[in-house]
């Protein structure tokens, strides 16, 4: 279940979403249903990327796909019987 969880929060990481900003600046939000992952490129002069995890998205998201991986582990376990 666990395994499962951890797998949906990294396929979650394919969804993303651009903030607009000032022009030297590109900010982008991964994550879904709520957006948990934060990353700052500074394209004007290069610098490395500021990431960062904001901890009520990852805590809702993690807590949503528990409940999912949950769910679909009941199921298996009563098709099987």
């Amino acid at each position: 279940m666990f395994v499962l969880t951890v797998l949906l929060m990294v396929l979650s990481l394919l969804y993303s979403r651009s903030e607009p900003s000032i022009p030297e600046i590109r900010v982008t939000y991964h994550g879904f249903p709520v957006e948990w992952l934060k990353i700052i490129t500074h394209v004007f002069p290069e610098a490395p990327s500021n990431v960062e995890i904001l901890p009520l998205g990852f805590a809702v998201d993690f807590a949503s796909y528990l409940l999912i991986s949950c769910i679909i582990a009941f199921i298996a376990t009563r098709t099987k019987h």
